[in-house]
């Protein structure tokens, strides 16, 4: 007996093998009926599919066949590896390689031996497709072209095996990545739900009783300090919003939720929000936005941007005043907020929405800020399809338009 050298490529080869894994796995159809049809068409007791593994041969489907693997080193299959086409024994008691060994000698009884080598797409020659039988013989030409096509189905069925495989993987992974994702967003969700009520509440408590003090700057450095107290709370109040804010729009699913809304509403409500700040400042706000103007947007957005441009602007005006305006032109809706601020210098406009250079001054009252809220409000315009501009003159006030599609598909 001669035993199969080992391929040039062995670890590779069982490399490849183990990414199919299919060894000892179940019995499936697909490959069974394979081997039943070979069995048919070449005349024979026996056939399977056998794939060689480091030190056994392994069958995957098998016809006329008792066990499920037997030693790599009596295999006829280790020979057929070796062999780049269908590799055939007429006679195996009169091959010098087969004529002693187990399996001729003992059960099954190998006289005839045909096999065809399974190839991966890799190239990976992992196991044969074989036909045997109990008597010497030989295959036609018929009989062996139709044992090398049904060869090439077999390798073809493997690779689908590795795919559904690949498929369920994913799978599998993408479940696990949702409910991952299900947990981190329930706990942003209580995050963002803190910070919205048990943290903001106390906060604007806190800056309301700051506003009742009637003059600050008459109770001198305490008064400074309170003054300064009330600067900071609201920096922090306003981040605060943003974060929140942002927070929520970011949770939102799919995209935003476009509808008709009542755009002097909205602005009416944002400038009421901010009544009591615009007042502290002498700050008069005007909303000069058409009372019967619907704008198809959606609202939570169109929240988040007026708020922040309109208390953008009342950081930077004393004493002037803040318009509110809405002008509709063919496809498109500008929305404006415009001030008689202090207005800024080139520089600082060039970088105002520049989301890596965020831009933070001091107020007409050296109100801070974090100068996130423009950085965000460039961010949810674009989501919405829109541009935004600013136009400024140091000393005089500075106009944000922002111009969104007056429409959007269903």
């Amino acid at each position: 007996m001669i035993k199969a050298p080992a391929p040039s490529d062995e670890s590779l080869r069982l490399q490849y093998l183990r990414e199919f894994d299919i060894l000892d796995t179940p019995e499936e159809e697909d490959f069974n009926e394979i081997v039943r049809l070979a069995s048919k068409i070449c005349n024979t007791p026996i056939s399977a599919v056998t794939l060689i593994d480091a030190s056994r041969q392994w069958f995957k489907a098998k016809v006329g066949l008792d066990v499920s693997e037997t030693g790599r080193d009596i295999s006829f299959c280790g020979h057929t590896i070796m062999n780049g086409a269908i590799f055939v024994v007429p006679d195996a008691t009169k091959d010098e390689r087969f004529h002693d060994n187990p399996l001729v000698t003992g059960d099954p009884d190998i006289r005839f031996y045909a096999g065809v080598p399974l190839v991966s797409g890799n190239g990976g020659r992992l196991g044969t497709l074989c036909v045997i039988d109990r008597v010497p013989r030989q295959l036609d030409a018929d009989q062996q072209e139709v044992l090398i096509v049904l060869g090439r189905q077999v390798s073809k069925l493997m690779e689908l095996h590795k795919r559904n495989l690949e498929l369920k993987r994913i799978s599998l992974l993408e479940r696990v990545q949702r409910k991952e994702l299900e947990r981190v967003s329930t706990l942003q969700k209580k995050m963002i739900s803190i910070m919205a009520h048990d943290i903001r509440g106390p906060l604007h408590s806190l800056k309301s009783l700051l506003q009742l003090i009637p003059d600050k700057k008459g109770l001198s450095q305490s008064g400074l300090f309170l003054e300064m107290a009330g600067n900071q709370l609201n920096a922090t109040l306003s981040l605060l919003d943003n974060l929140v804010d942002w927070g929520q729009l970011q949770m939102s699913t799919g995209r935003p939720a476009y509808a008709r809304h009542a755009l002097h509403k909205i602005t009416k409500d944002i400038l009421e929000e901010v009544s009591s700040q615009a007042a502290l400042k002498g700050v008069t706000l005007r909303n000069l936005v058409e009372t019967g103007d619907l704008l198809e947007t959606d609202e939570n957005t169109i929240r988040f941007i007026l708020r922040n441009l309109v208390n953008n602007s009342i950081k930077f005006t004393k004493a002037g005043s803040i318009n509110v305006t809405a002008t509709a032109s063919g496809q498109t809706v500008e929305i404006a907020v415009e001030d008689t601020g202090i207005g800024m210098p080139p520089a600082i406009l060039e970088q105002l929405f520049c989301g890596m250079k965020k831009v933070s001054r001091k107020g007409t009252k050296n109100e801070v800020g974090s100068g996130l809220g423009l950085s965000l409000v460039k961010e949810f315009v674009e989501k919405m399809d829109g541009t935004i501009q600013a136009q400024s003159t140091e000393g005089k006030g500075t106009r944000i338009s922002v111009k969104l599609p007056s429409h959007y598909p269903h």
